[in-house]
């Protein structure tokens, strides 16, 4: 029984016009439910006028069945298993069960091929976008610090963060992260507690946040302190503390320099573990460096110790090293880091990075 409704873009290849040309041509087609066939025709899509032609269902039948006899007359191939179809990376899995049920024959996407390249280098129109939602991100961060007290919940902090991002204007939506105080942030991705309240004295806070811009999110991560907690000089806060916090940030300073185009991702990630590993803390950095951002928060290629995928141009990548101490401590700093051209420094698209506890 058919439990949920499928709508898809299906983009089929075409043939080129000659044997010399080199143009990409592909036509495209929307498959909706017939009761939504208004609302498909007002969706705005990169399309010239008449591009996309629209593919309509009725609930009493299969929609994959109404895909597949569909694409056998448009490619000429009377067996559907002929019929190769890739599903993109954020596919649901009954969309993915529905096409093979019709005897389509479903090709998962894979970050090696050429489509994964492409969606890895933005352009400029998507850097744009995306600095602007990194330094929005970073300036809330910045901002609820100046009005955090001692005593707040972890989930009082997260609720004025967003409320703070909310209010920035239009465009804005899809607000998340966590907000982790001391040794909660050792657990690098649990979720803000009601009931655990700031002891400015003792705790570091760590804010891992992120928003949507016109489809595009943002991910930072700082570890603070409040703006009335002294300096280290006068001896008013844990030392072992300031010094895991001022390694991790040698770490990502290390990891910004060897991001460049045409680097390996695992030599990005070995240049941040390696500062790490030399101050005695190898073992408390207990995940990747980082990973590629775009329209879903987390999109290939992903820096990983074992990663031989190199940097492209344009490529946005998170430069997030970690030290997490269970019972103690946990520190993380994260900004989006752009690739430039071969050989150029990479570029902050927060804006700002952290510099000490006292300025995040």
């Amino acid at each position: 029984m058919q439990q949920e409704r499928p709508f898809l873009l299906v983009i089929e290849p075409l043939p080129a016009t000659s044997k010399s040309s080199t143009k990409v041509r592909s036509r495209s087609t929307i498959l909706t439910p017939n009761f939504e066939l208004g609302r498909a025709k007002q969706l705005v899509l990169p399309f010239a006028k008449g591009d996309a032609n629209h593919l309509t269902w009725r609930e009493e039948v299969s929609p994959y069945d109404v895909l597949a006899t569909f694409l056998s007359k448009s490619t000429g191939k009377n067996a559907r298993r002929d019929i190769r179809v890739k599903v993109g990376p954020e596919t649901r899995t009954f969309i993915s069960q529905g096409l093979g049920l019709a005897n389509l024959s479903v090709i998962p996407y894979s970050e090696t091929e050429p489509t994964a390249a492409v969606r890895q280098s933005k352009s400029a129109r998507e850097v744009a976008i995306m600095r602007a939602a990194n330094t929005l991100t970073v300036e809330g961060i910045r901002a609820v610090r100046r009005c955090a007290y001692d005593g707040v919940s972890e989930l009082e902090l997260y609720d004025v963060f967003k409320k703070t991002i909310l209010s920035a204007g239009h465009g804005i939506n899809d607000v998340e992260g966590l907000v982790l105080f001391g040794e909660r942030a050792a657990c690098p991705h649990c979720g803000p507690s009601q009931t655990r309240k700031l002891i400015a004295a003792e705790d570091f806070i760590l804010m891992d946040v992120g928003a949507r811009l016109y489809g595009y999110i943002s991910d930072c991560t700082r570890t603070f302190l409040l703006p009335n907690i002294t300096s280290p000089e006068r001896g008013s806060f844990d030392p072992e503390k300031l010094t895991i916090w001022y390694t991790v940030h040698e770490a990502q300073s290390a990891a910004i320099h060897a991001i460049r185009e045409g680097t390996p991702l695992s030599e990005v990630d070995h240049a941040a573990r390696q500062v790490i590993e030399k101050a005695g803390y190898g073992p408390a950095f207990i995940h990747r460096l980082g990973h590629s951002i775009g329209l879903q928060m987390h999109e290939p290629p992903y820096a990983t110790g074992n990663s031989a995928t190199t940097l492209k141009y344009h490529t946005p990548l998170t430069a997030e090293p970690g030290i997490y101490l269970e019972g103690y401590v946990g520190v993380r700093l994260e900004d989006v880091i752009l690739t430039n051209g071969a050989g150029k420094e990479a570029e902050t698209l927060t804006n700002h990075r952290a510099t000490s506890p006292w300025d995040p």
